[in-house]
């Protein structure tokens, strides 16, 4: 597996190894030398670096000087899917799916004149609350 940067994947065989502290990845401009790209970073363990005689910086996404930098391979982990798909599913959650807006549009079509405003509300209320089958 090729090596690339943590923040947004770019693919880093051009960059010059060892990868010094002032190396920058060549798309978003973001520090290599730092926690994130290393394979000893870990955020679910306490001071997020598994090597015990690291003194890891506070913030991981800046250069360091730490002697225990390796560059690990699957540093990059696309964060903005993840946080976009939970997103949507929390509002499916709260709000329904289109079940709640195909219940909506059904109770709008039946009814023999324009609906007001109350009565859209009404039927989007009604979508919300009403029990499952």
């Amino acid at each position: 597996m090729a090596l690339a940067c943590w923040n947004c994947g770019e693919d880093l065989t051009s960059v010059p190894k060892p990868i010094s502290r002032h190396a920058q990845c060549p798309s978003c401009f973001e520090a290599l030398r730092c926690c994130r790209l290393c394979q000893h970073f870990d955020e679910a363990t306490a001071g997020q670096c598994r090597e015990e005689r690291a003194d890891p910086p506070t913030r991981k996404e800046s250069a360091n000087f730490c002697e225990f930098f390796r560059p690990r391979a699957n540093a990059y982990v696309d964060r903005r899917g993840k946080a976009a798909s939970d997103a949507k599913a929390k509002l499916e959650a709260l709000f329904g799916s289109q079940e709640t807006d195909q219940a909506i549009d059904n109770a709008l079509d039946r009814s023999p004149s324009p609906p007001s405003r109350e009565d859209a509300a009404r039927a989007a209320l009604e979508a919300l609350f009403r029990k499952p089958d």
